[in-house]
């Protein structure tokens, strides 16, 4: 919605607002031309003459008629000369041409319905953590050594090939989130004779997520300082 020099709004089609190849004054005029003709479908000529237009919108004539070539070099107006009768019984005649959809694309689009904008989606696959941390949008590389490590380590204790959701599961329980931390709590596991034979072996992936967070926490608690000593206060001495 725009509004004239009076204060009434006017009603601009999306298809002419959104876009960004016509000027602010051109999508007024538009707006007025459509208001005039009392439609906007095209079925029904505006024929305001260019002094009226520049009133209703608080412009001058030459801005109405640059604003006018504008949309009719964009295709959006047809100007078409009509005469009444007698030597200055002349005037135009608008039809307005409201396109669908066809204004210069982009990535993003609106809907109407919403007023909600929909880019393109990008493809990235959040079940798994990212190799590089410092790329966010980079998917890990599945031909990293520690990755490849760690597939080969869950297949062979769980006997059957790990998702790449499992994956990312297990390495979200290290301190950094690493595929060398999660080898590493595993294969200490398994040589404390956790594997495949073990009753209360791996059966699942949450297994290896409980192994990892229970390895990486008592290495933590080892690695703090032992707390202070009390000291005792003997109450003979106040």
């Amino acid at each position: 919605m725009k509004s004239d020099a009076e204060g009434r709004f006017l009603r601009v089609p999306l298809t002419i607002s959104q876009r960004t190849d016509i000027s602010p004054t051109a999508k007024l005029l538009f707006g007025a031309l459509a208001m005039h003709a009392g439609r906007l479908d095209g079925k029904r000529p505006a024929y305001p003459n260019q002094t009226t237009l520049a009133a209703e919108l608080g412009l001058k004539e030459r801005r109405i008629r640059d604003a006018l070539r504008e949309l009719a070099d964009l295709g959006l107006v047809e100007v078409h000369r009509r005469r009444f009768g007698g030597a200055k019984g002349t005037g135009n005649l608008y039809w307005l041409r409201q396109p669908h959809r066809q204004y210069p694309a982009s990535d993003h689009r609106q809907n109407p319905a919403s007023g909600k904008e929909h880019g393109k989606e990008q493809n990235y696959d959040l079940d798994y953590l990212l190799t590089h941390r410092k790329k966010r949008d980079a998917q890990a590389d599945h031909g990293a050594t520690d990755w490849q490590r760690l597939s080969a380590l869950v297949e062979r204790l769980l006997g059957r090939r790990p998702t790449k959701a499992s994956l990312g599961r297990i390495i979200s329980a290290t301190p950094t989130k690493t595929e060398a931390e999660a080898v590493e709590a595993i294969e200490a596991a398994e040589r404390s004779g956790y594997n495949a034979d073990h009753k209360h072996g791996p059966r699942s992936a949450s297994w290896f997520v409980s192994v990892v967070q229970n390895y990486w926490a008592d290495r933590l608690r080892r690695a703090l300082p032992p707390p202070a000593a009390v000291p005792v206060l003997d109450p003979d001495a106040f």
